[in-house]
This record gives structure tokens, sequence and C-alpha cells, in this order.
């Protein structure tokens, strides 16, 4: 393909770049389709997105939303007729690559993958076995520490700080808590994480490996057990944990961007700040990337014009300057690109860049299907029914073993 450059403005938080942008000139031909499942405010973000794209190509990016779009995708792969792009965060890769979902655009992409994007984004849009190009990251989610800014002038920089404030304002009689945090793996993964533990990883053979069992998992486990479990209000459900914060009766709280909207709505003043540190280890949480993924649709044949107008448009939009700050600007989204200007960062944003940055990508090999809810169900026996962490953690990977199978 005969592409451009175009370069955008200065002054938003991507610096420009020869990468801002990647078009066809205005003579991208023919039309591309894109399918989502985004909630709303994402969803008009795309539209606009996509109506900039249009007016400066001339091409035209059909764009269908759907709300069982894993179904409607495996629908429409067995019967050929899938649609060029789609989006999803990243752990859906190895599920959706083993399905046959996919297309390999490595050597079809304008761009470099590792010298455009962070490590981990660049890494999120491999298949497992680090040898096809699926896709291309569009922005990244991490939870991090968000405060009451009513009660605290400032976030602590320490866990023991986080904790000792948690402890002064924890009063549960009055319905007070000095920490909320939803009970699952995804959410405390800082901490499983934190003294070198992993949840599950692929070895050298492309099988899958556990490491639930481990000491340094069951060391991050227990750091959290002992320092905040018993901050929080009882229901480790997502709502609970949530509703506590957003109503202003809880001084912290564990989340991630889709959550920031809400909470500015919400009782509480908000405040976003990176993780604090902790002896010994470092608090690394798993990050999910968002990507375009390219599908079936985009065959091996030359001339096939709507491939290169879906992967055209899949670069353009990723090296948008333009769209990555609307991105993290209105939905706290955080920029994968290598060229951040980090001093123009929100408030909001800088705490999840910040975390971003110690972040560890998820899992996405197709076996973490059967990891996830076996793991989470121990997480809750472990806080709430006091369930011994090694005994636990080890019946979870007996029945995750047994899935396997």
């Amino acid at each position: 393909m005969d592409r451009r450059t175009v370069l955008k403005s200065a002054g938003g938080i991507v610096a420009a770049s020869s990468l801002s942008g990647c078009l066809n000139g205005g003579d991208a031909p023919g039309d591309a389709s894109i399918w989502h499942e985004l909630p709303d405010p994402l969803a008009a973000a795309l539209e606009t997105g996509v109506d900039a794209y249009e007016a400066e190509t001339g091409s035209q990016i059909s764009v269908q939303e759907f709300s069982a779009l894993e179904s409607q995708l495996s629908t429409a792969v067995d019967g050929g007729s899938p649609p060029e792009l789609y989006t999803w965060t990243h752990d859906r890769v190895g599920n959706h690559h083993d399905r046959g979902f996919l297309f390999d655009a490595t050597g079809y992409l304008d761009l470099d993958v590792e010298e455009t994007f962070t490590e981990l984004a660049a890494q999120a849009v491999r298949t497992p076995d680090g040898e096809e190009t699926i896709g291309l990251p569009r922005s990244a989610e991490v939870p991090t520490l968000l405060y009451n800014r009513e009660y605290l002038d400032s976030p602590p920089e320490t866990l023991d700080e986080l904790v000792a404030q948690a402890e002064e304002f924890h009063a549960p009689d009055d319905e007070q808590y000095g920490f909320t945090c939803p009970g699952r793996a995804y959410f405390i993964s800082a901490y499983l994480l934190a003294f070198g533990g992993f949840v599950s990883r692929l070895d050298e053979d492309g099988i899958p490996e556990l490491g639930i069992e481990d000491d340094e998992f069951h060391e991050g486990m227990e750091l959290y057990r002992e320092e905040l479990s018993e901050l929080q209000p009882p229901g480790l459900d997502y709502d609970t944990q949530t509703d506590a914060f957003a109503s202003g009766d809880a001084l912290f709280h564990i989340n991630g961007p889709w959550a920031v909207d809400g909470l500015h709505d919400a009782a509480v003043e908000l405040g976003v700040t990176s993780l604090p540190e902790i002896d010994g280890g470092e608090l690394s949480p798993y990050a999910g990337i968002s990507i375009w993924y390219f599908t079936t649709a985009m065959t091996d044949d030359e001339g096939d014009d709507r491939r290169d107008t879906a992967l055209d448009f899949a670069e353009w939009y990723c090296t948008s300057d333009e769209i990555a700050d609307r991105m993290a600007t209105e939905h706290s989204r955080v920029p994968v690109v290598t060229d951040v200007d980090t001093e123009a960062l929100t408030d909001d944003i800088e705490g999840f860049y910040q975390t971003f940055t110690q972040a560890t990508l998820q899992p996405a090999h197709r076996e973490m299907d059967a990891v996830w809810g076996p793991l989470d169900d121990a997480i809750v026996d472990i806080l709430e029914n006091g369930d011994g962490i090694a005994e636990r953690l080890t019946a979870a990977a007996e029945v995750i073993r047994e899935d396997w199978e």
C-alpha cells in the first residue's frame, strides 16, 4: 500500500511524530467493517474517530454494535462473513486465535509495532507464541489506587502510610471503611504478583503452567489479607465495594478507568494516584490492552481493498495523537504509544499511567478461561472465610488442572 504520512498538531498528550497518522492520502480504497460491544461513552468516542477518518480519506467504515459480540463473531466466522475489525481487550487473543477468528497481518503493516508502542502493548497484539500479529493496540487499562480527597490532602507513597491512614479512618460500626476493593484476582493482582508470583503462563513449549501454588504467590496473598482485607466492608462483590467508596464512606479504593466517570458524578471527591511502594517487592497489577483485532475477513489475496482499508484505519486510529488525547482526558484510558508527553497528562490519567508503567500484561492464552473462576472463589474463601492460603489455592489448582485435561 502506498500510504503517505500526515503530521498532526502538537500539544496533546502524544507528541506529534511521523507515525501520528497513516492515511492513504484521501484515496483509501473500498470499505471496511467494525464490530464492537462498547458501553455508550466509548461507543460514541469510536463513532467520532470513524467520522474523522472518513472525512480525511473518503472511505466508508461500517460500525455495528452487539450485546453478545463473541457469540456473533463465532457465528460470522463459521459462516464466512465476519467484519474485518473488532475491538476487545487483549485477554481473548489466545481463545480467538485457537478458534480461527484471527488474521496474521505481520507482513501487511506499514508501522513497526515494537517501535511505535510500549512493550506491553506490542506484546498484547501477538499470539501467545509470539509468532503472529493479530491486531494493533488502542489503549490500556489498569486498576490503580483511588482515594477520597475530602478526607485526604495527598495520597500515600508507601503501603505503611496507606494502612495507617486507612486504620485511622476505619469505623465499621458507623459504616465507614478504610479500604475497598472487589475481591477478585484481577483487582488484587498487584499484591498477588508483588514478590515474583504469577497466575498462569505458557512454558517454552507452549504448555500452560500454574503459579498459584508457589510461595511467591502465597506471600502476595498473605500481604493483602494481613494489611488490607480487615479494612474492607463485608461482601467482596464489585458493587458492594465500589458503592461504599462512591457514597463517600471509604477512604481508599482499587478500580480501573471504567469507574472514573461514575465516581466523578458520585458523592466522593475522587483522587487518582499510582500504587504505593512496598518493602521487598513491587506492586505490579495486571494490565489489559484494548486492541483492534484483525479477522479472517482479511485475506492474503493481492488487491484486497477491504483488508487494506481496515489496516489503514487501524494504523491511523492507534497512532493518532488526537484520539489518544481524547481517550485519556475523557475516558481515563492510558495511551500506549511510546512518545507520550507525561507533562500533559491530567491528574486522573497520570495516576493510571504511572501504575501502567509498573504493570504486568494480563495472561491471554486460551487456558486462562479455566483459571479465573476457581481462583476468584479461592480468594473469597481466604478473605471472607479464613481458609488457609496454601490449602485453598492448592484446591483451586486441582480444579483448574482437571478442566485443562
